[in-house]
């Protein structure tokens, strides 16, 4: 953040002016600011989950603003005290598309002079598998849109690269001749952070630099580098000058830039060493006397250093990946994030290993109070920086209370086929809709996709929220809505001791598995059905006796009225028959349960169903099958929506594709008013260059007669649900469904016959 005051220049808030004594009271007791009558424990700052990994803290509109790299919201705070969530980081297909997964690290807001705010992150490209810098622009702090230099792929001019990239050019040639080559890249470049010369408003970019072969397999050690960039952080890039290289205790890492200016001089604050264990710290440089720049060349380096860290401190581990904020004319924090009580063999002085992966935000007050010992210095009056004792203050209970995001916009659409988004969902999630009720699943990033949260979210009557029962880990919820015995809207869906894989392309018996745009959910182990009565103030979950067993999985169910239908596996058998899905369908009042026909097993046997629906004595549902040999390794099969009639031999297949030359998925479906819908989209041309044409589809099939409609859908469709004149859709912004979902209601949409 901007250095004082003095220079302020029109149209900029750099400077935090809490001027409000009431204010500064709070903010002296949580994180003990000089004036404080008693400091309280303040660290962390509160307890989330995901963490507050690599944290980036800004003040603006009057609000703290936090950011962490695997957090999809914005956490905000008008006193460091009292936390909420915000809107998502970015809008709805607005993230990072050349980003691996779209996932941003080490995220910072920062104010421009045009009164829009830029958001500054890192990620791993996609192609080129090392990370790069990135940027994106909103008119308020959230709700971002990536935005770059220039395309990376040639035939999707509109989606912008990254900000900075080491080779990062598609060539003049390659680009004539639709080829996406990228130029090699010696580095991976992550951490980036913008700093404002209050002597001059030169702005400048800065960012860790890392020699590898890939972003997690460094050659040599890191530096911290500068470049001048103009004032719209995109254009005029100057020259690199190198701050600081990693040397000594620091290891082979130095990274999370901060700089700030007081007194005429620069300080650097950076961390040091590996994040994972208590090595990691925060270390602080300044700029020569004699080059006095921001760019003037290698720092000179505390002899004190590190100045925080949680070494020696039982309550505190890894601390590091620090932020500066001024809140005064000479007043400063310093945020940092730190695991909890969470060392391997604690002992004062060691450097431990850090348990677990929930780094929390921690806070304490930056001081100038070191003297030099060189006379030059102390003529000037020159002190370097300390922070509380050198470690984070606080016993490890959290200072103040995190408020879970629960808003989303209101669900439904406009009459005659108009349509409005309901809500956005951070995961590619199925959707089911009944009775003016909508359901789907709402993900919190961790730090693997196995580690994603997952959690049952409803909006109905103008109101989103999320449901108060366990999120599921790695997959969303195979979520149905349908009306109970007495016409009430009841979710079903399962739970797993051993959740399927997150990937939507498995290896089973050498077969490549392809389950569109969903999870496998029938390679889930120890699995049940559970029912959930959404009206019932004390939201409990119930095992759908009969249907739910002790020796099987049970997964994908769908209620209709006294009956449900369910997929089973009978993962006790040996060998290939313990992975084939079975359908089936059971009363629940009692009785047997009822194999239903299904579809075929082709060369594997997987996935088989992926998406069903019942609706009164009929059952919907998209089946998938491989026909390739298993050797061969290649993705080569069928995908099919079948409709059975439950106790009898009447079973249709309604649409079939083969994917073997092109990935094509069928969506849904659902049965309403005496009609199956359902949804397609195809996407050409298959393999690693950049689709071309994708078609999406809804489709309507009248059950009595056979007669059929279609109409268009959101591209890229991951799910579709239809309930009299009201349907909704999900789609992502991503190819292979990763990306976030939008979810969009739609009333009288208009089918051509």
């Amino acid at each position: 953040m901007r250095a004082g005051s003095e220079g302020l220049m029109a149209g900029r808030r750099w400077v935090i002016r809490l001027a409000a004594a009431g204010l500064l009271g709070v903010l002296a007791l949580a994180v003990g600011l000089p004036g404080a009558a008693q400091a309280q424990s303040g660290n962390p700052l509160f307890d989330a989950d995901p963490g507050s990994a690599d944290p980036g803290v800004s003040f603006l509109e009057g609000q703290f603003r936090v950011t962490s790299t695997g957090g999809p919201r914005v956490r905000n705070s008008p006193d460091l005290v009292n936390w909420r969530e915000d809107e998502p980081l970015f809008a709805p297909g607005g993230e990072p598309r050349w980003a691996e997964d779209q996932r941003a690290g080490s995220p910072k807001i920062y104010p421009l002079a045009d009164g829009r705010f830029v958001l500054l992150f890192s990620a791993r490209h996609e192609a080129k598998g090392k990370g790069c810098i990135g940027r994106a622009i909103s008119s308020t702090p959230n709700n971002f849109r990536n935005m770059g230099r220039e395309s990376f792929r040639h035939d999707v001019p509109a989606e912008a690269g990254p900000l900075e990239c080491e080779g990062d050019g598609v060539s003049a040639s390659d680009r004539a001749n639709q080829r996406n080559r990228l130029e090699p890249s010696a580095f991976s470049l992550i951490d980036p952070a913008l700093f404002v010369n209050p002597a001059n408003g030169e702005y400048y970019l800065l960012y860790k630099r890392q020699l590898q072969d890939r972003i997690d397999a460094p050659k040599g050690p890191s530096d911290i580098v500068i470049r001048p960039i103009n004032s719209d952080v995109l254009s005029g890039l100057g020259g690199i000058t190198r701050l600081v290289v990693a040397s000594g205790d620091e290891g082979v890492s130095v990274e999370a830039p901060t700089m700030i200016a007081r007194n005429g001089r620069y300080f650097l604050f950076y961390s040091i060493a590996n994040f994972s264990n208590d090595s990691y710290a925060v270390s602080v440089a300044v700029s020569r006397r004699e080059a006095n720049t921001p760019t003037g060349g290698d720092f000179v380096k505390f002899g004190g250093n590190p100045i925080y860290s949680g070494r020696g401190n039982p309550n505190f581990c890894g601390v590091g990946h620090q932020d500066v904020l001024q809140t005064g004319s000479d007043s400063w924090i310093l945020f940092a994030h730190a695991n909890l009580n969470e060392k391997d063999g604690a002992t004062p002085g060691d450097r431990n290993e850090c348990v677990g992966s929930r780094r929390q935000l921690v806070a304490d007050t930056l001081r100038f109070d070191i003297p030099s010992s060189e006379p030059a210095n102390q003529r000037e009056g020159f002190a370097w920086p300390s922070v509380s004792n050198g470690t984070p203050s606080g016993d490890g209970t959290p200072r103040g209370t995190l408020t879970p995001f629960t808003g989303a916009p209101a669900q439904g659409g406009s009459p005659q086929g108009g349509s409005q988004e309901s809500a956005s969902s951070q995961t590619a999630s199925p959707v089911s809709h009944y009775g003016g009720v909508t359901a789907y699943s709402e993900r919190v990033v961790g730090d693997s996709p196995a580690a994603d949260r997952y959690f049952l979210t409803v909006a109905r009557e103008g109101q989103t929220s999320r449901v108060a029962i366990p999120p599921r880990a790695g997959v969303p919820f195979d979520v149905d809505l349908g009306p109970d015995e007495d016409g009430d809207v009841v979710a079903v869906y399962s739970r797993c001791a051993t959740e399927p894989d997150p990937v939507r392309v498995r290896d089973t018996f050498g077969a490549r598995v392809f389950a569109g745009p969903y999870p496998a959910w029938t390679a889930g182990r120890g699995c049940d059905v559970f029912r959930l009565d959404l009206d019932d103030s004390e939201t409990v979950e119930n095992r759908i006796g009969g249907a739910s067993t002790a020796d099987s999985s049970e997964v994908l169910p769908s209620i209709w009225r006294d009956r449900v239908a369910f997929v089973r596996v009978y993962e006790r058998r040996s060998g290939r028959r313990g992975t084939y899905p079975y359908l089936y369908t059971r009363p629940l009042d009692g009785g047997s349960s009822v194999r239903e026909e299904g579809g075929s097993r082709g060369t594997s046997g997987l996935p088989g169903p992926v998406r069903l629906d019942l609706y009164g004595r009929r059952l919907g549902f998209v089946w998938n099958y491989s026909t390739g040999e298993p050797e061969s390794g290649e993705i080569a099969g069928t995908t099919e929506v079948r409709l059975d009639t439950v106790g009898s031999r009447s079973r249709r297949v309604l649409s079939q594709a083969d994917w073997s030359d092109q990935p094509a998925s069928y969506v849904g479906p659902t049965g309403s008013r005496g009609r199956l819908f359902y949804g397609y989209q195809r996407i050409q041309p298959r393999g690693e260059s950049a689709p071309t044409s994708v078609t999406s589809l809804r489709l309507r099939y009248r059950i009595s007669t056979g007669d059929r409609g279609l109409t268009s859908a959101p591209e890229l469709l991951v799910d579709t649900a239809t309930d009299r004149d009201s349907t909704v859709s999900a789609s992502s912004p991503s190819f292979g469904f990763t990306g976030p979902t939008t979810i969009t209601g739609a009333d009288g949409v208009a089918y051509s016959d």
